[in-house]
């Protein structure tokens, strides 16, 4: 059985838009938990930890890289559903 190049491709990004689809209410879930826990919006932890107002607790630069990932996420399935 020989698969063509382009149905391997689709397949492919297929994929990731699935990977990417389920993956971002999984972000937005441990964000939420994150503002239950502060008590604050991730828009305002973002203006406040970039103003230097919150310290250097670890947990400031895990909510930052859990804010990362799901703006990262948005943008990739943006891109993948463009090409989809």
């Amino acid at each position: 059985m020989v698969i063509a190049k382009s149905e391997l491709i689709k397949s492919a990004v297929l994929f990731e838009e699935e990977v990417l689809r389920l993956g971002l209410p999984v972000c937005k879930e441990r964000l939420k938990r994150f503002e239950k826990k502060y008590k604050m919006k991730t828009e305002t932890f973002l203006r406040k930890f970039e103003k230097g107002m919150l310290g250097d607790k670890p947990e400031w630069f895990d909510w930052l890289f859990e804010y990362k990932a799901y703006k990262h996420l948005r943008e990739r399935l943006g891109a993948i559903r463009q090409i989809a």
